[in-house]
Formats: structure tokens, sequence, C-alpha cells
């Protein structure tokens, strides 16, 4: 049983919430300020029953952080100690609609095998840290309210993720193969210059002999 404090480096934090895109893996929601507000880090199997705590960078698994997963801080107080088990039957059987609990772990265990970008973790957490301060207090004396300069902080935080993401799309569709930003799809260069072939192939074809079938 691990007796060691269970506080993680911001970075890695950080880090797991980029890879995951600040998204809730248990219900899908995303964090729209990308700093980290009200998310948390959830461990995929409990420590209790021997899950890895990978709380430091020196406990990850080959730079993955493989039993960790982004979740909203009150999905995660309600996952508690529960089993992968005993929190799907959870969600099928007993939690409210609103909680909007909705996942498949084999997608969570895939995601979480991905490697982590460290670097640009480091980044967003010094960004967090930032929009946390500028943001005003609540009643409740807590740093929630958004401000003008925690938006604008919020703006940088959600270009570095779109970056991360874009290159990660790139890498899992693989060589050749181009990314058009406007409605996000790829295609292969050679499906590219297959199409122009044929469109110059169709031109000649209508200029040398009109009312050609192909033409």
């Amino acid at each position: 049983m691990p007796t060691e404090p269970r506080q993680f480096e911001d970075d890695l934090r950080h880090a797991v919430y980029l890879r995951d895109g600040y998204k809730c893996a248990y219900t899908g929601k995303v964090d729209t300020t990308y700093t980290g507000k009200r998310m948390s880090l959830d461990h995929i199997d409990p420590i209790h029953t021997g899950g890895a705590m990978q709380n430091k960078k020196d406990g990850l698994d080959n730079g993955r952080a493989t039993n960790l997963t982004t979740a909203f801080g009150r999905t995660n107080s309600a996952k508690g100690k529960k089993s992968k088990e005993a929190w799907s039957a959870y969600a099928k059987n007993i939690a409210p609609p609103k909680a909007g609990l909705k996942f498949e772990w084999k997608e969570i265990e895939d995601g979480a095998k991905e490697p982590l970008d460290l670097k640009r973790g480091a980044e967003l957490s010094k960004l967090a840290k930032q929009a946390r301060d500028a943001r005003r207090l609540d009643a409740n004396g807590d740093r929630t309210i958004e401000t003008p300069k925690s938006k604008a902080i919020a703006e940088k935080s959600k270009a570095i993720v779109e970056s991360y993401q874009k290159e990660q799309a790139a890498k899992k569709a693989g060589p050749g193969v181009q990314h058009d930003p406007k409605d996000g799809r790829f295609t292969s260069a050679r499906a590219a210059v297959v199409a122009v072939a044929r469109d110059i192939v169709r031109h000649l074809r209508a200029r040398l002999w009109p009312g050609h079938p192909a033409a």
C-alpha cells in the first residue's frame, strides 16, 4: 500500500490533461478554459487495489501515465475508490441522468497509453497558475470568476492544446498524408495526385474527342 503523498506534480498533471484534451473521461465534457478549472486526475485502477500512483514523473511507465485519466472533480469524487466494475455498474444503474456518465474502458485505457508531452505540460501549468491568479473571488472565497485577463490566458492555453491535437492527428494519419485545415480531414498525397491526373485526362478527352463517353 502506497504511503507517499498523492499530490501530483503540476507539469505532469497538465501533461495528462493535454493528452486527454482537457476532457473528462467519464462524461465527455471539456474544460473550455484549458487551465484545469474544476478538473482532476483519476486513477483508472484504484491505488488501494494495487493501481500505480504515478503522481511523479519518475513513476511513469516509459513516459506514459497508463493509470491516470482526466475527470471533473465532482465526477472523480463520485467514483472515489470504486473499481472499474463497480464504477460501470454505478454509471449504468445508480447515477442520475444529469451526471452524464457515458464511457468505454477500452477507449480510456488506450488513451492512457499515449506518451505525455511534459514540455507542453509545464507551459500549460504556468498558464493555469496565471489564469487562477487573474480570476476574481467568488462568494466562497475561491478564485472561479473569470476576468478579461484570465480569459486571454485561457486562449493561450487553448492554442497550445489545439497545436498538440493537430500534431497527434497527423501522426496517427501516417506519412504521405495532407491535412485540410478547413474541414479537418486528411487525404493521402497519392490520392491527390491521382485525382489531378484524372481531371487532366478528362479535360484532354473533352477537347480532342468531343462526345466521348468518358469526357
